[in-house]
């Protein structure tokens, strides 16, 4: 989603996300297999998106993860496996309310640390940013929470 904002010139904050969130369901509704390990569980799942989250909003206020605390040292995440696009349209309000976590295709969880393995190259934003585009050869990604390497203010 992220890389369809930087094409977005007309909205700005929520708008234009709601809107890249609009068209990544639109154009991109492919899953990926994906094996996710983490200090507490192991996932094997097909899923469409999956985000860590140090704090419960995401994208212009999407309440992507609401349980999360950026004070509470761990880090939470969200995945929606693989629905159809009906399902992910229907999914998004319940997103934007974080009150998506009732829906059987969605999971949210916590971890200190998260090695992820998947069976085809995704892209992959940090904070809003494109840190791996499409044309990417990244399928692992490791995560790893360090206490205490950044101060927060709350």
């Amino acid at each position: 989603m992220t890389y369809l904002t930087y094409q977005i010139t007309r909205l700005k904050a929520f708008s234009m996300y709601l809107w890249a969130v609009i068209q990544a369901i639109l154009r991109h509704n492919d899953s990926s297999r994906m094996t996710i390990r983490t200090d507490q569980e192991t996932i094997e799942v097909e899923a469409l998106m999956m985000v860590a989250c140090n704090g419960p909003r995401e994208g212009g206020g999407f309440h992507v993860a609401p349980q999360a605390d950026p004070a509470d040292g761990i880090l939470d995440y969200a995945m929606i496996e693989r629905v159809s696009r009906l399902m992910m349209f229907r999914l998004l309000p319940e997103v934007m309310n974080g009150t998506h976590a009732r829906f059987k295709p969605v999971r949210l969880g916590t971890f200190r640390t998260m090695d992820i393995q998947l069976s085809r190259p995704l892209p992959i934003h940090t904070d809003g940013e494109m840190f791996a585009g499409f044309q990417s050869e990244i399928t692992g990604l490791q995560l790893e929470l360090l206490g205490r390497a950044l101060r927060l203010i709350v």
